[in-house]
Parts: C-alpha cells; structure tokens; sequence
C-alpha cells in the first residue's frame, strides 16, 4: 500500500527508476532506494540513475560483445569506421 502511494507522486525518469518530488530516487518494482551516480553497469540494471559524466539508461547502448557504452560514443565510431573502410574500398575501385 505505502508503494502504490510512492508511485502516485512520481515522475517516470527510467525503466523502473522513479525521481519523487523530494528528489529521492527510488525503484518503482521494489521500492528501494537507487543511487544518484554509479558506472554504466550499475545504471543498466537500475541500480543508479545516472553517471558521474550525466548519462541515462537511454544514452546508453550494449553491444553484441556485452560492453556498455554511449549512443554517442557508438555512433562516432561507426562513422569512423565506415570512413576508414569505405575510404580504403573506394580507392581500390578506383585503382582497378
């Protein structure tokens, strides 16, 4: 009964994660208390809210290889990636 009174006054930030109009943040399913700031893992699984660097559980992406890291940091490597390689693909076209 107490949680159900938590999640009225909430405001939804994460999966799970509630910020209350107090500024505790707690997690919705069993109504414990989630830090502020943590690493990337402990955000993944909720167990905090975000990171020393100010990233969420939405600016963060897991890759097929189980490592955690940004949205931005993924996609700035992709694009140097494809650079690098297209680059290299474009000029092997170009010499035959």
């Amino acid at each position: 009964m107490v949680l159900y009174h938590i999640l009225l006054r909430k405001k939804m930030v994460l999966p799970n994660i509630v910020v209350l109009d107090d500024g505790s943040v707690i997690n919705s399913v069993d109504g414990s208390k989630v830090r502020k700031i943590g690493s990337k893992r402990e955000v993944w699984h909720g167990k905090a809210w975000k990171t020393s660097g100010g990233s969420t559980y939405n600016d963060l992406r897991k890759l097929s290889s189980g490592r955690l890291v940004s949205k931005k940091e993924y996609e700035n490597a992709m694009q140097n990636w494809c650079v690098k390689h297209m680059s290299d693909d474009m000029l092997k076209l170009k010499i035959n």
